[in-house]
């Protein structure tokens, strides 16, 4: 398995940056969720495609669900974005499957919240033809994760799961001694099969209002689905608390095929009074905590970018994030809860903090949109001068893929084949559509109208 690149330099692990000259020009189809509600994820499709050196083009599978098996010959690489979950026809109809599998060019998927259908998502990778994974997992999780013998060959490599956004770089926000609200914070419902590592994240956003309370602060707090916020009102939301609550985003249970999440339901509804502790002596204790995948979310990121101080759980926050230095520490139990209210309240000493972290984490450019397509580049030329030199080259399965170049002379052959497709149905078409008209006016026949038809 290729180390991964410095995609975002923590966590997309050092592909080299190779010296020689780079592969021509491709023509990518990313296949993605553009219309999705989340700004993350538009934000990601939009690094993707405006930010690679190669031509991307960003197609919806989920509103266009009948033109790609008419185009997709026209490109050299299909990415699928990690907005298009494989194993739903929702979002990836059979028709549009046949069409990627028929292929002959690079596949990629661009991959997260892989705890979740891990034996059925390899099956339809290999299904589909996969050349290249890249997940949000770290280097050891993704040996325990993708272990299977049918993607042996497959690259594997790793990204953070958010970047920064050019848009949000240097956003002029509310100063923070203008801002209403003490904490804030918005929180998705956590099942129980995840295991505790979700379950804490879960707990904090049930007891943390209580806690609030009781110290005197103003928050806006929440983990209902129906009061999640999208769009420029979650900028507005971010920039109306002072802090954010948080912790690491992940699992630390990975449900292979899918039989602890069915066991857990089957013996709620035997037993619907049932608490968490309970569930877990029964059914996860087995299988929790034998891989644990904890994340930085990228709306840690957002609120970086916007300046809201953050107030977390512990946690590695994949090694970008030191407690103290780049965010409010907030022990499990809240016994130095006395100390994270007096420092939100300490308007310079936040100020101190979210500016540092500004620097630190956004002034350096390492997670920005520009590196996401910079790294994004250094994949395709790690794995098309990997497979031009032998080296992993069954991983690339078409014969056709035998230099970079002949990806730029296979694309310019189908577009010039596609034109001259056009050229027969628009002009030789208008053409005959002439003739038939001169022979039927000879035989003197009826149309109606002494105009020759229109092309």
């Amino acid at each position: 398995m290729a180390r991964l690149p410095a995609m975002v330099p923590i966590e997309m692990w050092d592909v080299p940056r190779a010296h020689d000259p780079a592969p021509p020009r491709l023509n990518i189809l990313l296949l993605c969720d553009d219309a999705h509600p989340a700004n993350v994820v538009r934000d990601h499709v939009a690094a993707i495609r405006d930010c690679s050196v190669h031509n991307v083009v960003a197609w919806n599978p989920i509103e266009c669900r009948t033109e790609l098996p008419h185009v997709v010959d026209l490109y050299d690489a299909v990415i699928i974005h990690y907005s298009i979950y494989v194993l739903g026809q929702y979002y990836l109809p059979d028709r549009i499957s046949a069409a990627i599998e028929n292929f002959g060019g690079l596949k990629i998927q661009w991959i997260q919240d892989e705890y979740r259908s891990i034996d059925a998502m390899v099956s339809r990778m290999s299904q589909l033809g996969i050349h290249v994974i890249i997940s949000s997992l770290r280097p050891e999780n993704i040996r325990r994760v993708y272990h299977h013998e049918s993607i042996e060959r497959v690259w594997k490599f790793g990204a953070l799961s958010g970047i920064i956004p050019s848009h949000l770089e240097h956003r002029q926000v509310v100063p923070l001694a203008a801002r209403q609200v003490d904490i804030i914070g918005r929180m998705r419902p956590q099942p129980w099969w995840l295991g505790h590592h979700a379950r804490r994240k879960q707990l904090l956003a049930e007891t943390f209002p209580a806690v609030a309370d009781s110290q005197g602060l103003t928050h806006d707090l929440s983990s209902r689905e129906e009061d999640r916020i999208y769009g420029d009102a979650w900028f507005d939301f971010l920039e109306s608390g002072r802090a954010m609550l948080g912790a690491e985003g992940g699992s630390s249970l990975f449900d292979f095929d899918g039989s602890v999440e069915r066991r857990t339901l089957q013996y709620l509804e035997k037993n619907p009074e049932a608490t968490f502790d309970v569930v877990h002596d029964a059914v996860l204790a087995p299988h929790d905590g034998r891989i644990v995948h904890a994340a930085l979310t990228p709306r840690m990121f957002e609120a970086i970018c916007v300046r809201t101080a953050l107030v977390l759980l512990p946690g590695r926050y994949g090694d970008v994030l030191e407690p103290g230095v780049h965010y409010i520490p907030l022990r499990e139990d809240y016994s130095n809860i006395e100390e994270v209210v007096s420092f939100i309240r300490d308007t310079g000493r936040l100020s101190e903090m979210t500016g540092r972290v500004h620097a630190d984490v956004v002034g350096c450019g390492r997670f920005s949109d520009r590196r996401l397509g910079e790294d994004l580049d250094a994949v395709l030329h790690h794995v098309l001068a990997q497979a031009v030199s032998g080296h992993n080259l069954a991983a690339v399965r078409s014969p056709r893929h035998k230099s970079p170049k002949w990806l730029a002379v296979r694309s310019a052959c189908r577009r010039m084949r596609l034109q001259f497709q056009l050229f027969v149905k628009n002009r030789l078409g208008f053409l005959l559509k002439q003739l038939i008209w001169l022979g039927r006016r000879t035989a003197g026949a009826e149309r109606g109208s002494s105009r020759p038809p229109m092309g």
